[in-house]
């Protein structure tokens, strides 16, 4: 923690004399405060600059969001279907399914059933005859 401190407050003393430097050069005449840096451009031209840039990098950002929504998307897809089937498996492992036993009808209800058939074959034949006469 002390090396951190020691760092940071160098640091800061190193930052307060370039500034020094820099305010007794300005003051002695021989470097104007205006002197623009090569790397940087005037500020007139940077809003011209930063429009361009934004113009021709918005598209490109715009299609790798996509790539990568629609990418993630199918990942997930495959990954739900995967994990739904390994759990499906799993639950079916440890807790199966009751199959209800497949039991003989009751005699009762053969009869009834025959019965219906009978009654119902009877009356077609009932019909027929009706519109033959």
């Amino acid at each position: 923690m002390t090396y951190i401190f020691i760092l940071f407050f160098l640091s800061l003393t190193s930052l307060a004399f370039m500034l020094y430097k820099r305010v007794v050069l300005i003051r002695a005449g021989a470097v104007t405060a205006h002197n623009q840096s090569p790397i940087i451009p005037p500020a007139h031209e940077v809003r011209y600059i930063i429009i361009k840039n934004v113009k021709r990098y918005g598209l490109v950002v715009i299609a790798v969001i996509l790539r990568i929504s629609i990418r993630s998307s199918i990942h997930l897809k495959k990954g739900s279907a995967y994990l739904t089937k390994k759990v499906r498996n799993t639950l079916s492992k440890h807790f199966p399914e009751k199959k209800a036993e497949e039991r003989e009808t009751s005699g009762f209800l053969k009869t009834v059933s025959e019965y219906k058939r009978k009654i119902s074959n009877l009356k077609e034949k009932i019909k027929e005859e009706e519109k033959e006469y």
